[in-house]
């Protein structure tokens, strides 16, 4: 049998130090749940991070370059990344996009403290979501979508 001959000097040099940054800021990212890194792209030259894409608040930019700055071997970051609706083509959908209450399920017939204790949710909840004082997070969103759903399969059966 022949033997297989490796250079391991010629393989460390094909491996650049910019590689090893950029796989380590990939997975700082990874690992911060506040950044959505799957609408950032990073670019990694002489120590020298690029970032950009899109986010929805500033915070998240916030900690995407903070992640790339507390990684060994990073010299600085250009944080090219955009707050706002600027969305990146590629963005996951809203998974449960914004509902009117009222509309939902609540009928004038229902008082908030009947539909809030039918579907258990604080009266007061559901009296700041139908004054826009507040807005449902996402599995509240979710449900009430369901609910409006079920009141129409209700109302045409």
């Amino acid at each position: 049998m022949g033997s297989i001959n490796i250079n391991w000097e010629e393989l460390k040099s094909t491996h650049s130090k910019s590689d090893d940054i950029w796989m380590r800021v990939l997975n700082a990212l990874h690992w911060d749940l506040a950044v959505p890194r799957h609408r950032l792209t990073v670019k990694v030259e002489d120590g020298w991070v690029t970032m950009s894409g899109s986010v929805d608040r500033p915070y998240e930019r916030s900690c995407a370059e903070s992640d790339a700055r507390n990684v060994p071997g990073v010299v600085g970051v250009i944080n090219n990344i955009r707050v706002g609706s600027g969305e990146a083509a590629d963005a996951a959908p809203d998974i449960a996009p914004d509902v009117d209450v009222r509309a939902s399920g609540r009928s004038t017939a229902t008082t908030q403290a009947v539909f809030a204790a039918t579907y258990r949710f604080g009266a007061r909840t559901v009296r700041e979501w139908e004054r826009a004082a507040r807005r449902p997070r996402v599995p509240a969103r979710t449900l009430l979508r369901a609910i409006k759903g079920l009141k129409r399969a209700l109302t045409t059966a």
